[in-house]
């Protein structure tokens, strides 16, 4: 004898068709979702990229208007400060946001291997 729940359905049956729905819905964490955090951790790593990149090219633009003996109070160089501190910062901010990410992954793939209670909180 299957227990049966109000619906009809098995307790599994049940909890197929709530999955299921949940995912058809979208109504899924992204915090839950191993392939959703991948795909944020690369999205920041490309950005990372892209901001360490921008600011190697402001510094060389630094570089050069030392070699050309342009004061440092002149308004080229105040600009390039300002936007080498810009680069600076949302570059440590993004490696901080990945620093997370990688932490959550590493206790979804936990939750995965070894069946470990999945605490998605991003603290």
């Amino acid at each position: 004898q299957v227990e049966r729940l109000d619906n009809g359905l098995t307790p599994g049956e049940d909890a197929l068709r709530r999955y299921t729905l949940a995912m058809k819905s979208g109504a899924r964490d992204w915090r839950k979702d191993r392939e959703k955090v991948e795909r944020l951790l690369i999205r920041y790593r490309q950005a990372v990229c892209v901001t360490g990149v921008a600011g190697s090219m402001i510094a060389l633009g630094q570089d050069q208007l030392i070699m050309d003996n342009v004061s440092p109070e002149s308004g080229e160089m105040t600009l390039l400060k300002t936007g080498m501190l810009l680069s600076t910062c949302i570059t440590l901010a993004l490696l901080y946001r990945m620093y997370m990410l990688n932490d959550l992954l590493d206790r979804i793939k936990l939750h995965l291997w070894w069946l470990t209670p999945l605490d998605a909180r991003e603290d």
